[in-house]
């Protein structure tokens, strides 16, 4: 079975693609967060009885995590000295971003700029991956405006995108995330296998170029947006349950 399944970037350099499409051909059931994904999978002429409509079971663990830790939060904000809307939440680990340096440095100092504009603090959970090479390639002056930290576990860090002003991360679990959450996304990439994100409003895809994050800050910045949920009730893990056991 694979859950998730139908999700396409049709960026076949990045090895989730290829991972997601072998998996879809090889599964015998195939659970897909929403209508998107099962028409992709009955075009890739995969049989419709073996697909399954079921949300995405992403909804119902930040669901569970706000019910069930919301206490926790205001701890989370004193821990990392943090105001309630009042930071951008930033990550990056992907090799395409962080693997070139002109890449990563062009991240950074459009994410410093969006901090200039917007007077916002940025706190910056960093990847093994992302700091090894920002050091490598001489660029750690850079993160002296930024509040650097270790990366967080799951609980926190939905807590964390959950009181941000602003997310910007490269994470395709994250862009679910904040849209259930209701955070407008800078998308640090430039294409996404979650387009339901950008339908709803709240996210922009700004790749690693400076100028396009500026500009996709500026377009979210004063947007007025009619949230919804694309991705499913809370109730996904107890659907794909229902389908496999029948």
């Amino acid at each position: 079975a694979h859950i998730e399944a139908g999700l396409r970037s049709y960026d076949m350099k990045m090895p989730e693609e290829i991972n997601r499409i072998a998996t879809d051909h090889l599964s015998t059931y195939l659970f897909s967060p929403t209508q998107k994904q099962k028409d992709i999978l009955l075009k890739e002429n995969i049989s419709e009885q073996k697909i399954f409509i079921t949300g995405n079971t992403i909804v119902d663990a930040v669901l569970r995590v706000k019910n069930d830790f919301q206490d926790q939060s205001e701890n989370i904000l004193k821990k990392y000295d943090l105001e309630k809307n009042n930071f951008i939440l930033f990550t990056t680990h992907r090799p395409s971003n962080v693997d070139n340096k002109d890449n990563i440095e062009q991240i950074l100092k459009g994410i410093l700029e969006v901090k200039n504009i917007s007077g916002k603090k940025v706190l910056f959970p960093i990847h093994p991956r992302t700091k090894n090479n920002i050091e490598k390639f001489g660029l750690t002056e850079l993160l002296s405006d930024f509040e650097v930290i270790e990366p967080v576990g799951f609980i926190e860090n939905v807590f964390l995108e959950d009181n941000a002003y602003l997310i910007a991360t490269d994470s395709g679990g994250i862009q679910e995330e904040a849209c259930i959450l209701q955070k407008k996304t800078l998308i640090l990439r430039e294409n996404t296998e979650r387009p339901e994100t950008l339908e709803v409003g709240g996210a922009v895809l700004v790749g690693n170029d400076f100028q396009k994050i500026i500009n996709g800050f500026e377009s979210l910045k004063n947007k007025n947006i009619n949230w919804f949920n694309p991705f499913g009730d809370g109730k996904s893990a107890e659907k794909i349950f229902s389908y496999i056991s029948k």
